[in-house]
């Protein structure tokens, strides 16, 4: 009788374990692609604010689409972290990964410092400040 009150006992809280575990990496995976995006989305250029704004953050699956944009650096900023910021607060561990893209043509050349207004390297930045939040992340 002993060997079973024990087993349930232990029973509980592997569960319990296991819960605090799942929390605690949707939320590490959520702060990490946060400063992802953050990172990608600060780093980029701006001249009419289309590229910046032209982040998108989607769980499953990338996005796809693109539009245009004409608002400024600050409308840019804002509306791509709003979106990117509702898209990773709804990540549930098992729906997929979270993916941060950007359609437009010539991202990629942006990405490898055309343009004279910032440094090439934008995804990179995004994935050093995921890096850093993951290695700080406590999961137990």
């Amino acid at each position: 009788m002993a060997t079973s009150t024990n087993f349930g006992t232990f029973s509980r809280r592997l569960f319990l374990i296991g819960d605090v575990f799942e929390k605690n990496t949707e939320l590490a995976i959520r702060r990490a692609a946060i400063a992802a995006d953050q990172a990608i989305v600060l780093a980029t250029p701006v001249d009419t604010g289309r590229a910046r704004a032209n982040w998108l953050v989607a769980v499953g699956s990338p996005s796809s689409d693109s539009f245009e944009f004409d608002g400024g650096e600050a409308a840019a900023t804002n509306q791509a972290l709003e979106q990117g910021r509702g898209a990773i607060d709804a990540f549930k561990l098992g729906r997929g990964a979270i993916f941060i893209t950007n359609n437009l043509p010539y991202i990629q050349r942006l990405e490898d410092g055309w343009s004279q207004k910032a440094p090439d390297g934008m995804i990179e930045a995004g994935l050093s400040a995921a890096r850093r939040q993951l290695t700080n992340a406590r999961i137990l």
